[in-house]
């Protein structure tokens, strides 16, 4: 039953894919419209009323983040032929996080960034593993109890540091992305797991991280959703650091 729910899920997932490519298409048309009115009035000699200025610049600006929005929800709609490169996972990491505040998913939650310094670049394809990401963020944002505040981290994990892949795998630097949700405070001074240790978090069970755990798997690397601390889930992404 398990496998059937999914198959189910992903037909479900491709379907709203091809539509939701059908409505990015449709909603920027009428932003060019948008776009080249603002454009038009800012050549009237009115615009040269500070208010209304003011309230020309607001809607060019709403224009411009609408446009990247629809940019990328168009990039991880249509369908593709992955492309792996060298490349840092932040990149990927800020566009997923451009998509979520630009959606507004994240309502009042307070997302917290720590970017590890000069860690090494991995193999992956972009759009794929921003898919992972955005996955990862959207779920984390809407599991129970609701977080406080979503905490990530990213940093380099040697290959015989806590937390690194044994059992025979190869021996390898990884450079990780660690995702947290906080349902509420937690002090200072409580201890923090080795990465992708502590029990299992029910959410592990959602049929969108098995797709994301295959994505991560494709490219060599591993995921894991665990407890975090304050009893919210963790979500850790490793990927294998480039060669």
């Amino acid at each position: 039953m398990r496998a059937g729910g999914e198959l189910v899920e992903a037909a479900r997932s491709g379907t709203l894919g091809r539509l939701a490519a059908g409505v990015v298409h449709e909603v920027r048309n009428p932003l060019g419209v948008v776009a080249l009115g603002v454009a038009f009035l800012r050549k009237h000699p009115a615009a040269d009323d500070p208010e209304l200025a003011e309230v020309l610049a607001d809607m060019s600006d709403a224009v411009a983040r609408a446009g990247a929005a629809v940019a990328g929800l168009l990039d991880l709609a249509t369908p593709r032929d992955a492309v792996t490169c060298r490349r840092a996972l932040v990149e990927p990491l800020h566009r997923a996080l451009a998509l979520v505040r630009m959606q507004k998913c994240c309502g009042g939650v307070d997302i917290v960034v720590d970017l590890g310094a000069d860690l090494p670049e991995v193999e992956v394809d972009e759009v794929g593993t921003t898919h992972v990401l955005v996955n990862v963020l959207l779920d984390l944002l809407d599991a129970p109890p609701g977080a406080e505040s979503i905490r990530i981290h990213t940093f380099a994990l040697g290959a015989l540091d806590p937390g690194a892949p044994g059992d025979g795998a190869p021996r390898r630097a990884w450079v990780v992305c660690e995702v947290e949700s906080v349902p509420v405070r937690v002090p200072r001074g409580v201890p923090h797991p080795a990465p992708g240790h502590g029990p299992w978090h029910p959410l592990a069970r959602n049929p969108g991280f098995t797709v994301s755990r295959q994505l991560v798997e494709d490219h060599g690397g591993w995921l894991r959703v665990t407890k975090g601390r304050g009893g919210g889930a963790r979500v850790t992404v490793a990927y294998p650091a480039a060669e």
